[in-house]
């Protein structure tokens, strides 16, 4: 990986991309945000993703449908759950980041998945 991991971020609350974004951004990563699927496939098409992650909980296609997309569109990114749901009703994924996490929780994931990724 040459540079920043390029990492997408999924949420249809404004709240919610803000915080991943700051802490990604904090972390070394260069962030694309997006607050719909179609926005994220749209970010999708121009971009070689290092890491995903995607809310279930949206209007419009959710999550799970979502998450079978970017799988067709990008197989080698690693795409992790964020969600307020139990982990248990999350579709397949690399991993899984439950509401409310943590600075060292995310940060945890980006080394589990990034493996060219260290701390900034």
């Amino acid at each position: 990986m040459n540079g920043h991991p390029i990492v997408l971020v999924v949420d249809d609350e404004p709240d919610q991309r803000h915080l991943l974004r700051t802490l990604l951004e904090r972390a070394g990563c260069q962030v694309l945000a997006a607050e719909s699927a179609d926005n994220a496939m749209a970010l999708a098409e121009i971009a070689d993703l290092d890491l995903a992650f995607i809310d279930l909980m949206m209007p419009g296609v959710d999550g799970w449908k979502l998450a079978e997309k970017l799988r067709l569109r990008q197989p080698n990114c690693p795409i992790i759950i964020t969600s307020v749901l139990d982990v248990e009703t999350y579709p397949a994924c690399q991993g899984a980041l439950p509401k409310p996490f943590s600075r060292d929780q995310l940060r945890a994931v980006l080394a589990a998945h990034v493996p060219d990724w260290r701390p900034a």
